[in-house]
């Protein structure tokens, strides 16, 4: 029976992967439909490489914040190094980068386990408590945006209700999962999802004000990212603007896509920039381009050398799954 739950789900996530490619292609077609070669690579010489570089080094300096984010996360009985946990942090942005359906947060649990000795599906309930407090700054920044941006059209009314709908459906599951923790069933998955409650609810009251300043710096430094490249173009785009923009970009996180958010992401970025902004659609093109590829390119080159010094192998999660 175990079997057949473990066949029924490689091919859901099969069918996923398939989906979420599908949208990327859709995404980059329709992002990059009318594409300018030449205009392109006149505009990426003329860029300022050292604000790129700089948010290049801000972007670094992001991860390891949110490395130290991660260990207040953990019950303090926990002894765990901020520098492995940055490791670990890296390591999981490569493997989202390559691999379908965000597996780098997966991977992420089992180097918790491989490394440090802890449970994967506590450390899994880390990782969930981590993205739900990521998804709630982004809901907050959207509000901020709707009360800010100066041009009152529908693209608000939609991104509050689209807010108020996805913080409603968290608030639902959280509750259902907090059921869950009192079941007495003897399903096989029950003790697992106990596991992963504890690593959600591990967060200790005397470091909810540390989380709640590293999370302000982390999106900060987004903001400051996107500032900084949009002066690498000469954009000169307000506060109101760059914050649509990591709003936006943000959110498409949220869609199915292929690994590194190919196509999703430069159709978003495009999309603010063209539709909402009226800037042209090459300039919207290459903005994209080097958007996403600065990030890209350096956390998958750093997570990919931590990744073969580590030594862990792709398949120990395949072999778990069906063990369990």
């Amino acid at each position: 029976m175990i079997n057949d739950i473990i066949n029924k789900l490689r091919l859901f996530f099969d069918v996923k992967s398939i989906i979420g490619i599908s949208i990327s292609l859709f995404c980059m077609w329709w992002a990059f439909r009318d594409f300018q070669f030449n205009s392109f690579i006149k505009i990426i010489i003329e860029i300022k490489y050292l604000n790129v570089i700089l948010a290049g080094l801000f972007l670094w300096l992001s991860v390891w914040l949110r490395g130290l984010r991660w260990k207040f996360l953990f019950s303090s009985s926990q002894s765990l190094n901020v520098f492995s946990l940055y490791r670990i942090q890296m390591m999981g942005y490569f493997g989202n980068n390559v691999l379908p359906l965000r597996a780098g947060e997966i991977m992420r649990a089992f180097m918790i386990n491989k490394e440090l000795g802890l449970s994967k599906t506590y450390a899994f309930g880390t990782i969930i408590l981590e993205r739900f407090l990521d998804m709630m700054v982004l809901i907050l920044l959207a509000f901020l945006l709707v009360a800010i941006y100066p041009n009152e059209n529908i693209f608000q009314l939609n991104l509050v209700w689209g807010s108020l709908s996805l913080m409603l459906v968290v608030l639902i599951a959280f509750k259902i999962l907090n059921h869950l923790k009192k079941m007495k069933a003897e399903f096989f998955f029950v003790k697992y999802v106990i596991e992963v409650l504890d690593g959600i609810r591990s967060l200790e009251l005397k470091f909810i004000f540390p989380v709640i300043i590293l999370s302000i710096f982390i999106w900060g430094i987004y903001l400051l990212d996107i500032y900084l490249l949009q002066r690498a173009f000469e954009l000169n785009l307000n506060f109101s603007q760059i914050l649509i923009i990591l709003v936006f970009s943000f959110m498409a996180m949220g869609v199915p896509a292929a690994p590194g958010m190919v196509g999703t992401y430069h159709a978003s970025v495009q999309y603010v920039l063209v539709n909402l902004f009226g800037f042209s659609s090459i300039l919207g093109n290459s903005f994209a381009l080097v958007m996403h590829a600065y990030g890209y390119i350096l956390l998958t080159f750093i997570g990919s050398y931590y990744f073969m010094r580590s030594q862990f192998k792709l398949g120990m999660i395949s072999r778990e799954i069906k063990e369990k």
